[in-house]
């Protein structure tokens, strides 16, 4: 299992996931939103993936400011702090997120879609 420790100011974080899945740190800087309105947003997220059980993991997100230090070592086996969130993906759920997302595209491009 790999393993990542993220310490953040104060914060030490160490995350792994036993069995298959994705780790994941981000750093996110965002102008705008989703919608386009203008926004000014830096945030880290640490967070993951479970792909035995499709459940996702979440440990900490922050707020970034200008001159914030993060480091991230990558470890080899051994134990992980538990995630905070532990969210299991309903298929149901998550066939009609998929669902609503193609007809949002589609309503985008001026596409027709044949239902059945």
């Amino acid at each position: 299992m790999n393993q990542f420790r993220i310490r953040y100011g104060p914060n030490e974080h160490t995350i792994g996931v036993d069995r298959n899945g994705v780790l994941t740190v981000f750093i996110t800087s965002a102008r705008r939103d989703r919608d386009g309105q203008p926004i000014d947003k830096c945030s880290l997220e640490l967070a993951g993936l479970d792909s035995e059980s499709g459940s996702h993991l979440k440990w900490a997100q922050y707020s970034l400011e200008p001159g914030d230090r993060i480091e991230v070592d990558v470890l080899a086996d051994g134990e992980a702090d538990p995630p905070e969130i532990v969210r299991k993906v309903d298929p149901e759920e998550e066939e009609l997120r998929k669902k609503n997302y193609v007809r949002k595209m589609a309503a985008e491009f001026g596409w027709k879609l044949a239902e059945g």
